[in-house]
C-alpha cells in the first residue's frame, strides 16, 4: 500500500497510487488526530513515494515529510531509502527539526516468498536540546504472499527496548 514504505523503504511494484488517512480520535483522546497524504509513482525503473504524516494536537505535534526512492538491483533484489524531514513542536518549549535517513532490502525467494530487513535512523538523528535520539529499530522478516493470503513474521529491535517478534496475516 502506499505507507509500506515506512516499514521497508525497498518495494518492488510498478504502479501509481495516492493515499490519504485522517483519523479524527487517537488512543480515545478527542484532541489528538493523524493525518496523512501520500503520492506513489515510478520513473525510469525506480519506485518513489513523496508523503508527509503529521500527528498530535494543540500542545504537541510530529510532522514528518518523506521522500522514498527504491531502486531494483536485480530482478529479484530491491534496494531503498528514505529521506525524512522530522519536526517537533512543544507548546511552551518551541520546535526542533531533524533529517533522518532510513534504509532497506527486499529480495524474492520465490513466486510466494519474500525475505526483508530495514533500518531506521541510520544517521543518529536527534532532536532537542538533550539532542535526544530519534528512534532507531532494525528489523528483518520472512512473508508468504499468494492470491488468497498474505503472512509475515518478522523480528524488531527498536535500541534501547526490549525486542519483538510481530506476525501479521490478510486473507482476502
Amino acid at each position: 500500500g502506499p505507507w509500506c514504505f515506512y516499514f521497508n523503504p525497498a518495494r518492488t511494484a510498478d504502479i501509481r497510487e495516492v493515499g490519504f488517512f485522517y483519523t479524527p480520535s487517537f488512543y480515545g483522546l478527542q484532541d489528538v488526530k493523524s493525518t496523512g497524504l501520500s503520492y506513489r509513482g515510478n520513473s525510469f525503473g525506480a519506485d518513489y513515494t513523496i508523503a508527509a504524516h503529521t500527528f498530535g494536537f494543540d500542545l504537541y505535534r510530529e510532522t514528518v515529510m518523506t521522500a522514498n526512492v527504491s531502486v531494483p538491483l536485480y530482478d529479484f533484489l530491491f534496494v531503498g531509502t528514505n529521506a525524512n524531514l522530522d519536526h517537533l513542536f512543544v507548546k511552551e518549549y518551541g520546535t526542533d527539526v531533524a533529517v533522518s535517513i532510513d534504509a532497506g532490502a527486499s529480495m524474492f525467494l520465490s513466486a510466494n516468498f519474500r525475505l526483508g530487513c530495514s533500518a531506521t535512523n541510520v544517521n543518529s538523528a536527534s532532536m532537542t536540546a538533550t539532542k535526544d535520539r530519534l528512534p532507531q529499530t532494525l528489523a528483518g522478516g520472512v512473508a508468504f504472499l499468494s492470491e488468497a493470503l498474505n503472512l509475515g513474521v518478522d523480528y524488531c529491535k527498536e535500541i534501547g527496548f526490549p525486542s519483538q517478534v510481530r506476525i501479521a496475516a490478510e486473507y482476502s
